[in-house]
């Protein structure tokens, strides 16, 4: 029998999901965020069998640690998997400490241990060492994986993809778009935030694009979840990709997808980002999510032409180390 529980079905849960169904199809899920339900769900659907057959896998978070070890003390034979996915860079000394004593701790009861996307803190921290690194997968399918894009773009279109929150800097984005298509006025600049949204930030957003600026600005923001098909289509019409985050220290779909459509990104380097962007070789990127440093960057990517700042080897290595078959094969 094989189990997997995780808090969560949406977002980017949901991709992880259809993945993983591919794997263990026959597989019964537990799927709760109230932390009573998803145990009470978890033995119930486990049966509390101590049997070699039994597969049970955890997603994501320090709850489902904590259930895998229980789950080992109630079922000593089964196999016992955890996906963690929590970065260490903005944790205390102490905060490192336990969670490094924690994987040394799971790895002595036998429970296998997956941690997504390990970032650039790793050698600082010896209990990962005892966890099996996956790497975050492609998410969308580019059927024309060919960069058509002509060689000097008579327009800057922008997608900023994902849930639109302050967190996301939609505000600062736009804000600093619009100084650039004042200096940039032979160009026309086309923006497109797409993406659910927190209601109140939404309202700042729809606000800001409503004040007066140039000519040649112009602002689209679809407050709604788009399908993988639409959302494709917009990777494909975009020359730039905004993936600014503010104190974001995990991986990022949106990034990932960037490089699949071999279009010009722009994101912080922090966290798991950082190595990112070591692994894609990117240099002089936002140092901080403000407007400033989106303009600055922004104005570099114009003036190369808006290409992909990455190499066809560098984005070759990085994507198949982001394909769904090696996702796949750590399971």
């Amino acid at each position: 029998m094989d189990v997997i529980v995780s808090p969560r079905k949406h977002g980017h849960f949901l991709s992880y999901f259809e993945l993983i169904k591919r794997k263990y199809p026959d597989a019964a899920w537990v799927v709760e965020s109230n932390a009573f339900n998803l145990f009470a769900g978890f033995f119930k659907k486990s049966r509390f069998f101590p049997c070699k057959k039994n597969r049970f896998f955890f997603l994501h978070g320090e709850l489902q640690v904590l259930m895998s070890i229980l789950a080992r003390i109630v079922s000593p034979v089964s196999s016992i998997h955890v996906i963690f996915y929590n970065c260490l860079s903005n944790r205390s000394g102490v905060e490192k400490f336990l969670i490094n004593f924690l994987f040394v701790f799971m790895r002595g009861l036998g429970i296998n241990v997956r941690y997504l996307e390990v970032d650039s803190f790793k050698k600082y921290s010896p209990g990962f060492y005892f966890c099996k690194n996956i790497s975050d997968p492609v998410l969308l399918n580019n059927i024309n994986n060919a960069d058509d894009s002509p060689a000097k773009p008579s327009s800057v279109n922008v997608l900023v993809p994902g849930y639109i929150e302050k967190r996301k800097s939609v505000i600062e984005i736009i804000q600093a778009l619009k100084e650039l298509s004042c200096v940039y006025c032979h160009l026309n600049f086309h923006i497109r935030v797409v993406g659910e949204s927190d209601s109140q930030y939404i309202g700042d957003v729809i606000s800001e694009c409503n004040k007066s600026c140039s000519e040649n600005f112009n602002v689209q923001v679809l407050n709604y979840r788009i399908s993988d098909q639409e959302l494709s289509e917009y990777f494909n019409n975009a020359n730039i990709i905004m993936a600014i985050y503010k104190k974001h220290y995990g991986s990022s779909g949106v990034v990932i997808n960037s490089v699949l459509y071999n279009k010009a990104i722009v994101f912080v380097a922090e966290g798991v980002l950082f190595g990112y962007a070591a692994d894609l070789g990117l240099q002089g990127l936002p140092r901080d999510a403000n407007k400033g440093e989106i303009y600055r960057y922004v104005s570099k990517l114009i003036n190369s032409g808006m290409k992909a700042q990455y190499s066809t080897i560098k984005k070759s290595e990085f994507l198949t180390k982001h394909s769904v078959e090696h996702f796949l094969d750590c399971l």
